[in-house]
């Protein structure tokens, strides 16, 4: 054992913690369950684990390290609670205090507390990735397999997609003006990944917007939303990114704050409870969270968008992201918008809601159950004999386009706002 046995009752919320049932509800939905088939690898299982811990019954061990990692954390038992268990928040708490207790990574530490607190960072390592990829260095290095002697970076750079000749923030202004009546004043965040790897796909978002008549608030010193931070442990950080991201957007009178990543905007809309015992900060946290919509929950609710212009004589299916459907609630509205486009046969894929396997840095730091989850995905997806699969979320079309590349299959993952601006004639 390398963790002290300690109380974190303190920490835990008692009543939250004691919601469980104990009803076995949650299980035939977790993809860790329908993996391990064991009850520690249940939401259930893990509950247990830490009513133990915070009663001082059971040690930090690592096998208690162990099955908190194992979760996923796609919240997917959050859905089927009778007992609205807060699932997410108990496991980030947990997290964030075996980071505490444990070895510091030097790693980790570098890149949630350095890279990813500073989008200027970020950008220039992803500008080293688009040299090792432009200069053919790419294929010679995946040709003679030299990565493999080191395990980790060889399962990170297989997930590399062909990425953006630069990143969004240096091609776009602060403030977009729409050409016609204003009927909103939005802003747009624009994430991490999205910004560097998805750069077109915001693009488009951004032109959507500005079409429909908004006026766009684009702050290009916004910080990460802080999900990595909040996933791995690192809760103090997150805060600090939450406070600095709701005082940027709060400045300015907007309707709504948009945002086309499903990981951001769950962490956005989750600052009010990050923040609930701030003083300073929890009635302005709650104020942002109230505003943040994902980009086809405020094109269908909000600008009621009904209608396209060109047709896409094409078969489509829809992948669930996580952070969407099992946090967010959002399920109808994407799925709403690709059925509007003329000439798109719509295929409803079997289990859409299931996890594909990425989970933020699960697919580096657990890469065989991973794949295991990707392959589940991908067979499903390949059953539909769609044209396109849409997804709302960058990390998942980072796994699922690699899972399609792995199998040589034609089906193309893109994210649903690809297709919608395809359809307003928008590209």
């Amino acid at each position: 054992m390398y963790f002290m046995n300690e109380k974190i009752i303190e920490l835990l919320p008692e009543d939250k913690l004691l919601q469980c049932m104990h009803c076995g509800f949650c299980i035939p939905h977790c993809p860790t369950y329908k993996n391990y088939k064991i009850e520690t690898a249940s939401p259930r299982g893990r509950l247990a684990l830490m009513r133990a811990v915070a009663k001082n019954e059971l040690s930090f061990t690592k096998n208690f390290s162990k099955y908190m990692r194992l979760c996923l954390l796609c919240r997917a038992c959050e859905d089927n609670c009778p007992a609205g268990v807060s699932f997410g928040l108990l496991m980030e708490i947990t997290r964030a205090e075996i980071e505490k207790k444990k070895k510091k990574s030097i790693l980790k530490s570098f890149i949630l507390n350095i890279i990813l607190t500073d989008q200027n960072k970020l950008e220039k390592i992803i500008a080293l990735l688009r040299i090792y990829q432009k200069s053919g260095l790419q294929k010679i290095i995946r040709k003679t397999g030299i990565l493999k002697i080191i395990p980790p970076l060889e399962k990170l750079e297989r997930l590399l997609i062909p990425l953006p000749v630069s990143s969004l923030k240096k091609n776009i202004k602060e403030i977009e003006k729409s050409g016609s009546n204003t009927r909103f004043k939005v802003g747009f965040f624009l994430g991490c990944v999205m910004n560097t790897m998805f750069a077109d796909t915001s693009r488009k978002t951004i032109t959507i917007l500005k079409e429909i008549g908004c006026e766009v608030y684009i702050p290009k010193n916004v910080k990460c939303c802080g999900a990595p931070h909040g996933v791995e442990g690192y809760r103090e950080t997150q805060k600090k990114l939450a406070r600095f991201n709701i005082d940027l957007f709060l400045k300015k009178e907007l309707d709504f704050i948009i945002t086309d990543c499903a990981g951001c905007g769950t962490a956005l809309k989750e600052y009010k409870h990050l923040l609930e015992d701030d003083p300073e900060y929890s009635e302005k946290a709650r104020i942002f969270s109230s505003k943040i919509k994902d980009i086809s929950e405020f094109l269908w609710n909000e600008a009621k968008l009904r209608n396209t212009k060109k047709n896409i004589n094409a078969k489509v299916t829809y992948h669930d992201a996580c952070h969407l459907i099992h946090t967010q609630k959002i399920s109808k509205e994407p799925r709403e918008l690709l059925k509007i486009i003329s000439g798109l046969e719509y295929i409803e894929l079997e289990d859409a809601d299931m996890c594909c396997g990425s989970a933020g840095s699960y697919c580096i730091t657990h890469p065989d159950d991973s794949i295991k989850y990707l392959k589940w995905k991908i067979e499903n997806i390949n059953n539909t004999g769609a044209d396109f699969v849409a997804i709302g979320n960058p990390g998942c079309l980072i796994q699922i386009m690699y899972g399609i590349r792995k199998e040589n299959l034609k089906i193309k993952a893109v994210h649903t706002v690809d297709l919608l601006a395809t359809a307003l004639n928008l590209e």
